[in-house]
């Protein structure tokens, strides 16, 4: 069985955007740890690509994750103020 991390245990520190992708990629089972997607496969126009941002930049919407735009780049890291119990759910509740 593969040593697989969490998402937060991957993106405890800042991480470029790439990184970021690559980790939900082996998170949702796309690719296996260590691996990569080709570099011009992060900025084409792809539905995969763009579900794995989407998820991404919908964590950040939601508090989950944090990001910084540091010198032309967009990095990623796992909010260290996160607790699952204070996000709202869509209803208006809390959980």
């Amino acid at each position: 069985m593969l040593d697989m991390k969490t998402i937060r245990e991957e993106l405890h520190e800042w991480t470029e955007i790439e990184g970021v992708i690559d980790v939900f990629a082996v998170a949702y089972g796309l690719l296996k740890p260590g691996e990569r997607f080709p570099k011009a496969y992060y900025w084409s126009s792809g539905y995969v690509t763009d579900i794995l941002s989407d998820s991404i930049f919908k964590l950040v919407n939601a508090g989950v994750l944090e990001r910084r735009d540091d010198q032309q780049e967009i990095e990623i890291r796992w909010n260290p103020k996160y607790a699952a119990e204070v996000v709202g759910r869509s209803d208006g509740t809390r959980a």
